[in-house]
């Protein structure tokens, strides 16, 4: 497998070469480093770059803001933002690129490993945000250690949940919404298409483009409103899914 290719573009020596030898030490191919918005333009648009790595305060015309501003335009790419906020105006200005990260100086080997794994993991492309309703999650995997939980990362932890506590995952942004019996939640840092990677189709059932449940706890299912209940719970059953969930359940008496 290729390399993740990091485009730098600093105009400090000291911190490119710095930047440059973490990033080649944690496994990663740097294109530059390059001084201005001027010398990384063409590289972007040849080599398409798989994560971009900007000083905000880049001297010249162009500054890293307006840099990234104008190659995101072309192509949606993970961004990480090196800073030294000394003002809420560039901090402002910042954040209406929406970078995925950022790297704050001075930086150690941790935290530039630390932000390109948030990068990466944080980048949702436009066309891949929203899953439409025709498209059912039909990836799932079956080789989990422990198949009966699910170990779930808060903070710094891998916290364990049961598997039939679970009612529900509902999409939420670049976020996904568990909801566990008793009123629980954990907002996860991963999309509902990348979340079902994870779960064992034997008890879990896609019924919305953004609603997996847990059929131990389906109670109800009424096509004609489209919603199903889960735990008192009433969510939406959607069109493309409505069929497959009802071939799937056990069904007597008459239709």
């Amino acid at each position: 497998m290729s390399p993740v290719r990091v485009l730098l573009v600093e105009d400090e020596v000291v911190f490119s070469e710095l930047l440059t030898m973490h990033l080649e030490d944690l496994g990663y191919e740097v294109l530059g480093p390059y001084p201005t918005a001027a010398e990384a333009q063409p590289v972007f648009h040849a080599q398409q770059p798989d994560l971009l790595l900007f000083d905000v305060g880049l001297r010249g015309e162009i500054d890293g803001i307006e840099l990234a501003r104008e190659l995101l335009a072309a192509q949606p790419t993970p961004l990480i933002f090196i800073t030294a906020f000394t003002d809420r105006e560039t901090f402002d200005r910042a954040r209406t690129v929406a970078p995925s990260a950022y790297l704050n100086k001075p930086f150690t080997a941790l935290s530039v490993q630390s932000a390109v794994e948030l990068a990466l993991q944080n980048f949702v492309r436009p066309d891949a945000a929203a899953e439409p309703d025709d498209e059912p999650i039909t990836h799932w995997a079956t080789d989990m250690l422990v198949r009966d939980a699910f170990f779930l990362k808060e903070r710094n932890m891998l916290v364990k949940v049961r598997q039939q506590d679970v009612l529900w995952i509902e999409a939420d942004g670049r976020y996904s919404m568990l909801v566990r019996a008793g009123g629980r939640k954990h907002a996860l840092r991963i999309t509902l298409r990348d979340l079902a990677a994870s779960l064992p189709p034997s008890s879990f059932v896609q019924v919305h483009r953004s609603v997996i449940i847990n059929a131990d706890h389906l109670e109800q299912v009424d096509p004609v409103d489209g919603t199903v209940t889960v735990s008192g719970h009433a969510l939406p059953l959607g069109r493309s899914y409505k069929d497959l969930l009802l071939r799937r359940l056990q069904q007597v008496g008459e239709g």
